[in-house]
């Protein structure tokens, strides 16, 4: 009965409230924008400064399984700057989808961060120890789609993949002049699509990303630089995980230098990480809209857009531990 009530919930949320909601901002001009979404970000931090450190459990974790990747887009810090590559061990990833197995997790299990992850050639088995440890979880992959094929793409739903996202970069410009470096076959992406049209099991998704909706990289992305931190509270910190190769737990997903380290799984529990004094410290600043440290030169502002952290909202409500 409970779990009736909380998929009926989350359907209205998602179908109705999210729908028109997102429609008046996005066709609004500023100023009714303005009245528009400074409640709604009040909202959203007054049921955040409710947040437990015990039961509300990220629902989505990332996890570094090797640092490399085969583009050179030029809005991407991954081969322009110094950074420390390598790949994660089998035991530090076997751990980590352990202690996700002992929390019974329900969310996503995402097998990227920062990279390429069909460069990792245990993808298949890595997706494989998630599905078999994990079975209600949801596991996903971003990937350019450049390393892709037919043969590959089965392996991974076979083995218990739930869905692929392919960021088609072809379409991408960066100060006006399209990145030749930052290009996928789009006839290849076609043929991938049709090729799961046809095999029930297979969600694969064609997704065009936008310069300028992306963020500036904590300040790494080329002439996105941010003068003043912004004045403005940020939802990732309280709804996902990342994990570096090394098996250290980020704080964000937009911090390349692994700066800002929230704990080693090879010393500690997720759950002692995820509720230990580093992470309620910046979580404490992101409330009180205080950007600092790895913060202070970022431009997110996803949680300017309803339809994301109303769907990020909802989860933790509704599918806490």
């Amino acid at each position: 009965m409970m779990s009736f009530f909380k998929n009926l919930i989350n359907k209205i949320y998602l179908n109705y409230l999210f729908k028109y909601y997102y429609l008046l901002y996005q066709n609004s001009n500023w100023n009714i924008k303005k009245l528009i979404i400074k409640p709604f970000i009040e909202f959203v931090k007054l049921n955040y400064r409710k947040f437990d450190q015990t039961k509300d459990l990220f629902h989505s974790i990332q996890i570094q399984t090797q640092t490399y990747c085969n583009l050179n887009c030029q809005f991407c810090p991954n081969n322009k700057i110094k950074r420390e590559h390598g790949k994660m061990s089998l035991d530090v990833f076997n751990k980590i989808i352990h202690e996700l197995s002992e929390l019974n997790y329900r969310g996503e299990i995402m097998l990227y961060l920062q990279n390429e992850p069909l460069l990792d050639k245990r993808i298949v088995e890595f997706v494989q120890i998630a599905n078999k440890n994990c079975p209600n979880a949801i596991i996903g992959l971003y990937s350019n789609g450049t390393n892709l094929t037919n043969g590959l793409l089965c392996n991974l739903f076979n083995v218990g993949l739930t869905f692929i996202r392919i960021n088609d970069y072809s379409m991408v410009q960066f100060n006006n002049v399209k990145t030749e470096e930052c290009y996928t076959v789009e006839s290849e992406i076609k043929t991938f699509i049709c090729y799961a049209a046809n095999q029930k099991k297979i969600k694969i998704y064609r997704f065009f990303p936008s310069i300028k909706k992306m963020s500036n990289r904590s300040g790494l992305m080329e002439g996105r630089t941010t003068p003043t931190p912004l004045n403005l509270f940020c939802n990732r910190p309280f709804e996902q995980m990342y994990i570096n190769f090394k098996g250290e737990a980020l704080f964000c997903c937009n911090d390349w230098l692994f700066n800002e380290i929230m704990g080693d799984v090879k010393k500690n529990r997720l759950i002692e990480i995820w509720s230990n004094k580093k992470y309620v410290l910046l979580r404490n600043e992101l409330i009180r809209n205080s950007r600092i440290r790895i913060c202070k030169e970022c431009d997110y502002t996803s949680v300017l857009f309803p339809k994301v952290v109303f769907s990020n909202l909802i989860r933790r409500i509704f599918f806490r531990k």
